[in-house]
């Protein structure tokens, strides 16, 4: 009984990193490193949302955004969150953008379209290349995360 709750408790971690990890590739995809490299002090280099958003020229509320969203997907587990982004980050750094930032609209050099914000691209990003992030995810988390 022991062994299946443990097992159980792999595969919730599991699947809270892919998560974890998803929201990340997406962010990188969409060219916005910044945020990536603000989570990263956030969590694990323990900076503070007013320090980590002064640095990357973020507001300090779209700092704390970012934070709380990771941490719902990790049932505000801290230190999951840092494991996770520890190890993974280089992996996801090393991501070409797929969709560009450019003079305040966004463009998928996939799809050669133009989108007026970067909640569309987003939203874009997951619905029509949804099976490409889902690839990138599987492969980061086995490159990175050690169950």
């Amino acid at each position: 009984m022991g062994s299946e709750s443990a097992l159980t408790s792999q595969i919730a971690d599991s699947l809270l990193a892919k998560e974890i990890v998803r929201y990340l590739v997406k962010q990188r995809l969409l060219g916005d490193l910044r945020v990536l490299m603000a989570v990263k002090e956030y969590f694990v280099d323990s900076g503070s949302p007013s320090d980590v958003a002064r640095k990357y020229g973020l507001g300090r509320y779209h700092v704390r955004g970012y934070v709380q969203r990771l941490l719902g997907k990790a049932r505000n587990n801290h230190a999951f969150v840092a494991d996770v982004i520890s190890s993974t980050y280089k992996h996801i750094c090393e991501l070409n953008p797929i969709i560009l930032p450019i003079g305040g609209r966004y463009y998928c050099m996939l799809c050669d379209e133009w989108f007026r914000s970067k909640y569309m691209a987003f939203s874009h990003l997951e619905n029509v290349h949804g099976d490409l992030v889902t690839e990138l995810v599987n492969k980061i988390v086995w490159a990175g995360v050690r169950p």
